[in-house]
């Protein structure tokens, strides 16, 4: 079961003040579902008014006493958080898989699938970060920051939710040149989720050195946009110690994106010229042949030089 977390954070997600300014006004006219707005979610939102009433009317009747139907009541609710949480840990591997694949388009319904029938709270976060990881690969980013900040992390956490969306959140920003305070403040707190999720709430290891690789990935283009290319060269060294043969290609070709970012800022122009040429045989998502345009145009006004 997705675990949530009951310690509050040592420092807040990032408030609205200049974020919400600079983002939610560059909509697209895109509106995500609503969360709950499922046909599934209704039913069970039915079935579990029923049985309250049920209990209700029970302790009225002395047929129970009141400990007991509170007792019937948590173990109802523990089940039904239980099966939301598989569903949503279901349609999150589903998303992942088709982002795999290539197939976006099907990756994104799935993601608007998966936020129909999430529940209030960090499952909703869950949804909708992997949504807009979806449309930020679809080169959607305006539509993938506003489903950001349309669903942002409360307390209490669900960690594995609020680490996705703060990278996200990070990543966003990154790739839009945005405010580099904001991105150290969004990755310092989305290692620290990361260290309080549980392994199992995200297919096991082989999913947490992924998500840890998303956000290595994201520590080295900040790295980048610091001119902290040693830094940065170290990030990449850290991602190949966890990356395994399953490591799906788009996560592949997002480190040798930062790879050529990396050489570009050194201006090492023969080393960037060859990690480029090695790129092309990699399927890449819109946004990742977008920056690999711009780098191989960086590299080729060097190269005039």
């Amino acid at each position: 079961m997705v675990s949530g977390s009951s310690t509050p954070p040592t420092s807040p997600i990032p408030q609205e003040r200049a974020l919400e300014k600079r983002s939610s006004g560059a909509i697209t006219g895109y509106q995500p579902p609503r969360p709950g707005s499922s046909i599934g979610h209704t039913v069970n939102r039915a079935m579990l008014m029923g049985t309250s009433v049920a209990l209700g009317a029970g302790v009225a009747l002395s047929a129970f006493g009141v400990l007991p139907a509170l007792g019937i009541a948590a173990v109802i609710a523990g089940m039904h958080v239980t099966f939301q949480a598989a569903k949503q840990n279901h349609w999150g591997h589903h998303v992942l898989n088709k982002i795999t694949l290539g197939e976006l388009e099907a990756a994104q319904k799935a993601a608007e699938e998966a936020l129909r029938h999430a529940q209030p709270g960090g499952l909703t976060v869950l949804a909708g970060a992997n949504l807009a990881s979806v449309l930020l690969q679809r080169n959607r980013v305006s539509d993938g920051i506003y489903v950001l900040n349309r669903h942002r992390p409360r307390w209490p956490h669900v960690p594995i939710a609020t680490a996705l969306w703060l990278n996200n959140r990070a990543f966003a920003e990154l790739i839009t040149s945005g405010q580099l305070d904001d991105i150290d403040h969004w990755l310092s707190r989305a290692e620290q989720f990361l260290e309080k999720v549980d392994k199992n709430d995200v297919g096991g290891q082989e999913g947490y050195d992924l998500m840890h690789a998303a956000i290595l990935s994201s520590r080295a283009l900040q790295a980048v946009k610091l001119g902290q290319y040693d830094l940065a060269h170290s990030y990449i060294r850290h991602i190949e110690d966890i990356e395994h043969d399953h490591f799906p290609e788009y996560r592949v070709v997002e480190k040798e994106l930062c790879r050529i970012a990396i050489l570009v800022g050194e201006k090492r122009i023969d080393e960037s010229v060859l990690a480029a040429a090695g790129m092309e045989r990699l399927s890449m998502t819109p946004l990742q042949r977008k920056r690999f345009a711009l780098l191989n145009q960086t590299i080729s006004n060097q190269s005039d030089r």
